[in-house]
Formats: structure tokens, sequence, C-alpha cells
């Protein structure tokens, strides 16, 4: 432990599968297939971008693997910066064993999630330093080395952008790539020791770790690009760029968030992801799951461990420009509520003149839909964008405010969950 008052170490390990490629042999010139992402790289380099724009010092650990511009067979970095098992394996044990208790960990994962049918294993994809074909870090390793990191008593975040199940590799909207899910190869499969084993961990001894286990962190928190059986897809950009949606948006909600001058729980910081996805990539669903009050790769802060029940987001639809507020009557919401709406960036008064005034109109169980007082303040709000949303006045006589908990009905049961509330609630009234 460090000294009292001393200020905490942050450390980032950042790692970007760029590279998926098969070929007949370890020798073959010649390629069976070609799974590579284009933007899982220029993920870890915006991350890295934001890590060091902030007013902190962070120890970083850069791993990626991208496609050498003289042949798809080679690597545009050195064998010490690909995203091997034994060069993540080193950085997981480098933080483990220089860091202090009451340090800030912070792990992003860009790539492919696979999943083993035999026993339902999860793993992220690596590549091998020899072939640069596939090799992978089980859930299980991960998943050992974090509760270690716990246990010393470091805050962690894991961000996962990738998915563990998809139907289709590719995704044929306006916009939207490669689906970040690739199937389990078996001929991948090596024998090893987890180096991280804890024999004594009940959860960890039969040596795999299932989506639901990995989804259900002990002590930290995680942040995934999907609900686990959704698929994790890429971003198109004019000129050709992509990103993976998670990274993107995240980078983004950071810069915004950041621009508030006050602390930024995760909660907060899920709350503008989902806006920013509702309002641009609808079929996809950032998850939040572990601590929801951990400031992010910060400390923790008692006052927004939980949060605000009267303020949500809220985001302008793009196809009709309806403005919808991300809270539905599972939430307590009803109609003719009113909401102060305001950017994320900017910390307000809810009654400040500035703010643009909304009246609820249209309740569905986990949204609904507004209408702004003052039809002119509306134009102000573009089309796409995500705001805070913060409650004025309630109409309801018996204002009850639920909270669901999006950490245990992981299985993307959230909906049936808010319609059974909905219909208790409507029960009730009869």
């Amino acid at each position: 432990m460090g000294p009292p008052g001393s200020e905490p170490t942050r450390w980032a390990i950042l790692i970007g599968v760029g590279v998926t490629i098969s070929r007949k042999n370890k020798d073959s010139r010649a390629l069976v297939s070609d799974k590579s992402l284009q933007g899982a790289v220029n993920d870890i380099q915006s991350m890295e971008k934001y890590l060091e724009s902030r007013p902190f010092a962070v120890n970083k650990t850069r791993l990626t693997a991208t496609k050498s511009k003289d042949s798809p067979l080679k690597s545009a970095e050195s064998v010490d910066q690909l995203p091997t098992l034994d060069n993540v394996v080193s950085a997981l044990k480098k933080v483990l064993k220089t860091s202090k208790s009451n340090d800030h960990v912070y792990i992003h994962y860009s790539g492919h999630g696979s999943c083993r049918a035999m026993d339902d294993a999860v793993a992220l994809e690596l590549v091998n330093p020899m072939t640069l074909e596939t090799e992978y870090l089980y859930g299980t390793v991960l998943r050992s080395a974090i509760k270690k990191m716990i246990e010393k008593g470091l805050t962690v975040t894991l961000v996962l952008d990738c998915c563990f199940s998809g139907s289709v590799l590719r995704d044929d909207r306006p916009g939207v790539g490669d689906i970040r899910y690739m199937d389990h190869d078996t001929e991948y499969d090596n024998s090893f020791d987890n180096p991280f084993d804890d024999t004594d961990s009940e959860d960890l001894r039969d040596g795999v770790v299932t989506i639901s286990r990995l989804l259900d962190p002990q002590g930290y928190t995680i942040i995934t690009a999907c609900g686990p059986h959704e698929v994790a897809s890429e971003l198109k950009f004019e000129g050709g760029a992509t990103s993976g949606a998670l990274s993107y948006f995240l980078v983004n909600s950071l810069v915004l968030l950041s621009r508030r001058g006050t602390k930024v729980s995760n909660e907060m910081l899920h709350q503008h992801l989902r806006a920013q996805f509702h309002a641009r990539l609808p079929d996809q669903t950032p998850m939040l799951y572990g601590h929801r009050g951990f400031e992010f790769f910060g400390d923790f802060s008692d006052e927004v461990g939980n949060a605000n029940i009267s303020t949500v987001s809220m985001h302008r639809r793009m196809e009709d420009g309806c403005l919808i507020l991300h809270a539905g009557q599972a939430h307590g919401v009803h109609k003719n509520d009113e909401y102060a709406l305001a950017p994320f960036d900017r910390c307000i008064n809810p009654k400040d003149r500035d703010s643009v005034r909304c009246r609820v109109y249209g309740v569905d169980c986990l949204s609904s839909e507004m209408e702004a007082l003052d039809p002119k303040n509306k134009a102000g709000i573009a089309r796409g964008s995500t705001w805070e949303a913060t409650l004025l006045t309630s109409f309801s006589r018996r204002k009850i405010q639920i909270c669901l908990d999006l950490d245990k009905s992981i299985l993307n049961r959230q909906d049936e969950n808010a319609s059974i509330i909905c219909r208790q609630e409507n029960s009730e009234r009869l």
C-alpha cells in the first residue's frame, strides 16, 4: 500500500488485434482466409491519444497487430509489440508486480471475441508471434489476473470492444462494417497452465469461464460493446476509416464528459454511451457490469455511487427528429412529466434559462417521447445528438421509480423484466 495521501498510479493495457489470417502451414505464403479488422488498431490509437490528453500520467502498455503494407503475412510491429499471449500475460504480471493498493488499472481490448462450442468457454483473439495466426486469451486467464488485482486493492475497468456470438460476420447496414466475432477454431487451442491460477477459487476451479461468468465481475467494472446475444460492429466513415462502435463512442463520451468539470461515474458514462448508440446504432446496446460508482479510471466516489434517478439521458432521433427519453413506465415516467434538457458537457441549474424544457407525451415501458414546450428551442438539439434530461415536475399521483438491475439481467432479459413491471403497475391501478 502506498503512503497515506499519495497519488495513485494509473496503468493502461491497450490491446488491438488488426490481423486475423490463416494459412495452409507455418511457412506458407498462401492465405486461406483474411478476416482482419481494420478498426481495431485505430481504436487503440484513439484511446491512447485520449489518455495522453489527460492531466495525469499513465503507465501504458500498447500491444497491437497491424498488417504490413508490404505483405498481408507480416505485421508492422515487432514481436515484442504484438498482442501475443506471452506479451499480454507479461503486461498483466507487470501491473501485479509493480502496482500498489488504490492504483487504477484500465484494460481495453479491440478485436474478435470467440466462444468454444464444446464447453462455452469464451476467449479473446490474439496473434501467434511466428505465424500471425490466431491464439487465444481465455476468459479464465483474464478473470484470474483481474481477481488478483482486486485482492491487491486495485480498481479495475475492463472494456471489451468485441462480441461472443454472431450469426453473421458482416453487417449490411450503411456505415456499418465487420462484426467483431469469429468462430472458434480448435486447431488453435493449446494446452497451457494458467499463469494466474487460483485453485482455491470455486468459480475458476474447472478451468472454464463462460460468458455469464465473465460478465459477473467481482469488485471491478466491465463495459462491453453489446449484450451477450447481440453483435458488435465496426463503423465505417467517409474516406475509408473504420473504428469499433464502442471505442469510437467511448472516446467521444469521455472527451465530452470531461468538460463538465465534475466527477463522472461509470453510470453517467454508460448513460451517455447508450444515448449515442440509440441515436446512431440502435441495434447494439453497450452494457455496464459491476461497480457503477467508480469514476472512470479514477477514485471511487461515494456521492455518485448510485445514479441520480431523476437525471437520465436522451437523444433526438435521426429519422424524424423526435426527442427520445431513455426511461419509461418501468422507471416511473408518466405522461406530462417535465424535464430540462442540456448538453452532457455543461453543468447546469435545471431551471437555467438556457436549458430546453420538454414535456412527455408518450410513454412506453423503457422509453418515452417528449416535445419541447417552445418548439423554437427544439432546433438547438441536433438530430443524433445526446443530451442530459433532469426531471423538473412529475404529474404522477403515485410516483414509483424502479431501477432495473441491468447487471443481473445479462441474458438480454431487460425488456421482459420491464414488461412484467409495467403489467404489475397497470394491474395495481385497476
